[in-house]
Parts: structure tokens; sequence; C-alpha cells
């Protein structure tokens, strides 16, 4: 008989293993898995009650988990209805296995719970070893959102096959072949191949794309580099200047230097401030390569940056994107009409914002639709690789960028990254601070 006392402990079983396939913290959601487990038993009962075909009954299902889930967990719907197809594969392989197995004995609950206890082994076990094979689906849902809706429509592939030999090969639905079963077995099979071949290809872009990440990285960190070596070059050359002016007792002239020396250094002072040595770093080598080819970039530092989420390299490599662009585009303006402005900002004290304007370029309507598209370029010896970057980025964190041109105006990119919640509220603000050259 069909009732509580069974259909609560699969259910309990079910959603342990799928919360140890997907990497779930079981602890962090003791409230919502006691309701969702009663409500999702007495429904599944329900259903059992009403006799509805079986074919249906797993849609039904299906709707019914995702809604349920949706009600109690903070999950997406991508990762939610990915879950509820995942537990209706195990739902019913473990319905197809209970019912050929009660063919040879009549001891049907000791077949149910013989069946329970396995599949709670397997969960606990993935839990313990931390097996959770659906885990950088859901660590990466948004760079990856194709491959799962693939592995989504495998497994509504998978129950549509399964669903169809039971119905036209089972005469007795309390009754079901070795052919059947071994049938959905070789479909899991299957699936699990297709998943892993997935992940591993996904694994592998990842790390094409840090890699490719850190070689910007280390790009900019030379760059830094050859400006201290530059500056520290031209200090040399301060010295002597110097030196020789004293020498010829121009006391004078020594004075008003060191004031225009001085002011020069106090323009860049905001830099130390930010509380980010690596943005620090990139804004004073890029204010280097701007003066180097005749460009004015000035950086107003509203903010100090707050503790954020985004992790430094990939903070730097958006803004560095923007930057290398901005330039590009004032190289081809005339000298004495280059300039830049960046601007760091705050926002309800919720979201870092960043804007990077520059006075010479225009994007028009139709190709803003399509500028951070990977391979997108109207450059020569360019990948196009570098506004998709930085809008993946942007996005990994939840975040927003945003690009207004006009003829007039020029071209700004809004970049706003949201602060991280244990810091919010946290950060001050540093008097409006202008450096360049």
């Amino acid at each position: 008989m069909y009732n509580l006392f069974l259909v609560i402990p699969e259910s309990l079983v079910q959603t342990n293993l799928i919360f140890s396939l997907f990497g779930i913290q079981w602890k962090a959601y003791k409230k919502q898995n006691f309701l969702f487990i009663v409500i999702f038993a007495l429904l599944t009962l329900l259903m059992f009650q009403l006799q509805i075909q079986f074919e249906l009954s797993v849609l039904v299902s299906i709707f019914i988990h995702t809604v349920l889930m949706k009600w109690l967990y903070p999950f997406s719907w991508n990762i939610i209805f990915l879950i509820s197809i995942t537990r209706t594969a195990i739902q019913n392989i473990m319905g197809i296995i209970s019912i050929y197995m009660m063919q040879y004995t009549s001891m049907d609950l000791l077949v149910t719970w013989t069946i329970n206890v396995i599949i709670l082994a397997i969960g606990i076990f993935l839990s313990v070893k931390k097996l959770a094979f659906f885990k950088w689906f859901m660590d990466h849902q948004k760079q990856y959102k194709q491959y799962l809706i693939l592995i989504t429509t495998l497994f509504l592939f998978h129950d549509d096959l399964i669903n169809l030999l039971m119905i036209r090969n089972i005469k007795n639905p309390l009754e079901t072949s070795l052919d059947v079963v071994i049938v959905y077995v070789l479909t899991d099979l299957f699936m699990a191949i297709i998943i892993y071949v997935i992940f591993s290809f996904g694994k592998k872009l990842e790390l094409k794309t840090i890699d490719t990440t850190e070689r910007v990285y280390f790009q900019n960190l030379e760059d830094f580099i050859t400006s201290v070596r530059s500056q520290r070059h031209d200090y040399l050359n301060h010295l002597q200047v110097i030196g020789g002016l004293l020498q010829r007792e121009e006391y004078e002239d020594v004075k008003q230097y060191l004031n225009e020396l001085n002011a020069e250094i106090r323009g860049h002072e905001f830099l130390l401030q930010l509380d980010h040595p690596p943005l620090a770093a990139l804004l004073q080598t890029k204010i280097e390569i701007g003066y180097a080819q005749h460009i004015d970039i000035k950086v107003d530092a509203k903010t100090t940056i707050p503790r954020l989420d985004i992790k430094s390299y990939e903070l730097v490599q958006i803004v560095g994107n923007l930057l290398d662009n901005a330039i590009d585009e004032e190289i081809k303006a005339p000298l004495h009409n280059r300039s830049i402005a960046v601007t760091l900002n705050r926002l309800y004290d919720s979201m870092l914002v960043i804007s990077v304007k520059n006075t010479n370029s225009r994007i028009s309507t139709e190709n803003i639709k399509k500028i951070f598209n990977k391979g997108y370029t109207t450059k020569e010896r360019h990948q196009g690789i570098g506004l998709a970057t930085a809008k993946r980025l942007v996005t990994k964190y939840q975040g927003h960028i945003e690009v207004e041109s006009g003829e007039t105006v020029g071209t700004t990119f809004l970049v706003f990254i949201p602060y991280n919640e244990l810091r919010k509220g946290l950060n001050h603000v540093l008097p409006g601070r202008r450096s360049g050259r």
C-alpha cells in the first residue's frame, strides 16, 4: 500500500541525493527541506490516489517540484528546473527497479525500503566524498547557461523515451521486463557520459579564460614596472635640473620648479588612497601610456574601492579593457584634443560605479547592440574579446555594464559592480581629486 510511511522516506532520500549531486549544504536549508519533503510527499500521494496516467504524472511531478523549489529555495530557474528533471529521472528509475523486483517477491515493503536505503547510502557517500557532479553548473550558471539548457534537454529526452517504452510495452503497469530496465540503465549511462563531456569541455573553457585573464594581468604588471622605471628616470633628470639650478644659485627658479613637481606628485596621490593597489597600479600605468600618446587621462576618485566579491585581477581586466579601447580611439584624434575621463563613484552604498569616457569616438546604435559579442570588432588585427570579456566578468558578479554614445559627447562606458554584503555601508568617500598630464 502506497502511503505516507513509504512516500516521505522516498522523498527524503531523493532530496538528499539531489543535494549531494548539486553540492547544496543540507544544514543551510533545514526548514525549507522539512517543508519541501512533507508537501511534495503529500502531493505525490494525492497523484497516486487520483490514479493519474503515468506520462501525465511525470509532467505534473516536474511542475510541482519546480514551483515548490522556487517558493522555498533561493536558486535560479535554470538550476531549479535542472534539479526537478534530475529528480524525476531518479524517481522513475527507482520506480521501475521497484516494480521489476516486486515481480519476484511478495515482500513489497522490504523492496521499497531496500532501494531507499541504497539511494540514501549513495547520497551520503557523494556528500562525504564531495562528489558534487552538478556543482560546477551551479557555480557557473550565468556564464554557461547553454550547458544547463542542453543537459535539461537530455533529461527530458531520457524521460520521454522511457515513458514511451513503458506505455507501449507494458501491458500491466505493475509489471516490467528486464529489457525496459536495461534500456533505462543504458540511457542513464549515456546521459552520464554526455554530462561528463560537457563538464570537461566547460572546465577547459574556464581554464582557458583564466589563462587569458592572467596574461592580461601580467601584461598590465609589466606596463606598471615600465612606468616605474620611466618615473625613476624622470626623477633622476629632475634631480639633475635642481642640482644645476642650485649651483648657479637660481633659487627662485628652484622654488618654482619644486612647486610644479610637487603639484604633479599630489595629483597622483589619490591612487594610494583607493585601497586597491592593483587598480591604482593599472590607472597609473595607463596615465603614463596616455602621456606618451599625448592623451590627457583624468581620474576622479570619489570613493575608495570597497571589498568586492570580484577578484582584483578581474576588476583590473575590466577597467584595463575599457581604457585600452578608449586609448585606441583617442589616438585617432588630433594631438591637441585627446582626452579620457575615468570616474570612480558609488551608488546608494550598494554599488561601485566606474565610468570611462573618451570624447573622440561615437558608436552607432546598431553597433552598440553588437560590441559585447565575442569576436565582434571594427579594428584591424583585433580579436574582439576585450569588451566581451568585460561583459562576462561584470555579469558573473551580478553587475551591469552599459554604453552611452553621441556625436557631440563621445562615448561613455558605465560599469556597476555590487558591494560585498559584509562591507556594505562601511565605505567612506574621498574628496574628488583629479590626475593627468
